[in-house]
């Protein structure tokens, strides 16, 4: 990777600064003094795109693309984090994403959006800092998040495929289970505790803390998950390094948590999520089907989710996807929409490739399989 004070571009605006870089040291005061005054979810976080520029770009060769605006003192006062990709001839731009980030946004105030948003020239200028791309895709926009699309010239909006759904504990946590879960749900969660207890007296739920320890845990869920989903990205070993890598260097600090159920000094499930900002994300799942009958899932979920209400936490963020299971929580839908933005006769190909819902849109997925 190139140094972090390399500059691919620099275009000025009125009293603004607009830089693409190749690096950028997220944790640099100036970025975590521009977090404290954005409205961002974990993966804007400092430690989230550390990792991620760290290690999940460099493994897959994407070029990173990082845009960062200056006001006339030389404050950050915005930043993109985007990475391109080149494919079959198509140039991809798209944010830190690559298929494992939830939500996607620009990292600035309210304000500083805002104002943004109704500058026609820095506009035009931000869209020149970006190039070169095809197609600019900035998927799964949080529906209580700046639209980007005011910022990009030409861009459409459209629905994402998936919703994400969120719910609050903002009572003692049992009243929140009697009050949420319906009757036949709580029943029978409490007979298959009350099993799992006798049948299994050793059964115990913990925190990981040591690298070993996760280590383990991570290669248990790494092959739980290839038994039951095709093309798991934790097989691919890139992105199992980069989880791996983020639980152990931010277990200590709380911003990652491994949760398992343990049989005998065996793991039975693991789930792995973040902390940040008073709010828990949900992000990996696995377990032992040869408990199945005790539903160790969403035994262990329930623990997890009064672990955090224990801990002050009562925002749960069971992140995107449009599972079942999060219908007994009685979790809020939250919408999520895409941002598109063509370049060029072969960026509209793109686009009409990508807002088909048939055959063409598998000609986009086979430049970037890790589109949803």
């Amino acid at each position: 990777m190139q140094e972090m004070t390399e500059k691919v571009a620099s275009v000025r605006f009125k009293n603004l600064t607009i830089d693409t870089l190749r690096a950028f040291d997220f944790h640099s005061q100036e970025y975590r003094s521009l977090v404290e005054k954005s409205n961002v979810t974990a993966f804007q976080s400092a430690e989230w795109l550390s990792q991620f520029y760290g290690t999940l770009v460099p493994n897959f060769g994407f070029e990173p693309v990082i845009v960062t605006v200056h006001d006339d003192v030389d404050k950050l006062i915005a930043l993109l984090p985007m990475v391109r990709q080149t494919k079959l001839g198509v140039r991809l731009l798209q944010p830190a994403d690559l298929g494992i980030t939830d939500y996607n946004q620009v990292v600035a105030s309210s304000e500083t959006l805002m104002a943004l948003a109704g500058e026609k020239a820095f506009q035009a200028d931000l869209r020149n800092a970006l190039k070169p791309f095809d197609i600019l895709l900035f998927r799964k926009q949080h529906e209580n998040a700046f639209d980007v699309s005011s910022l990009l010239e030409g861009s459409e909006s459209s629905p994402n495929d998936n919703s994400a759904y969120y719910f609050m504990m903002d009572e003692d946590f049992e009243i929140w289970k009697q009050r949420t879960l319906s009757k036949p749900t709580r029943k029978g969660l409490s007979r298959k505790r009350r099993n799992i207890e006798v049948d299994h007296p050793s059964v115990r739920y913990e925190v990981l803390q040591t690298p070993s320890d996760i280590t383990r845990a991570f290669e248990y869920m790494r092959n739980k998950r290839a038994e039951r989903f095709e093309d798991d990205l934790l097989a691919r070993d890139g992105y199992f390094e980069f989880y791996l890598n983020l639980a152990i260097r931010h277990a200590a600090d709380g911003f990652t948590q491994v949760f398992t159920c343990v049989i005998d000094d065996k793991f039975v499930t693991i789930d792995f999520c973040l902390r940040y900002r008073g709010r828990q994300y949900f992000l990996l799942s696995a377990f032992n089907e040869a408990y199945g009958r005790y539903s160790p899932g969403m035994l262990s979920l329930l623990e997890l989710m009064g672990n955090a209400k224990a801990e002050g936490v009562s925002y749960f963020d069971l992140t995107i996807g449009d599972e079942d299971y999060k219908s007994s929580f009685k979790a809020e839908q939250v919408d999520l929409h895409n941002v598109i933005v063509p370049n060029g006769p072969l960026g509209l190909l793109c686009k009409a490739a990508y807002q088909n819902k048939g055959h063409m849109r598998e000609i986009l997925k086979k430049v970037s399989p890790n589109i949803r």
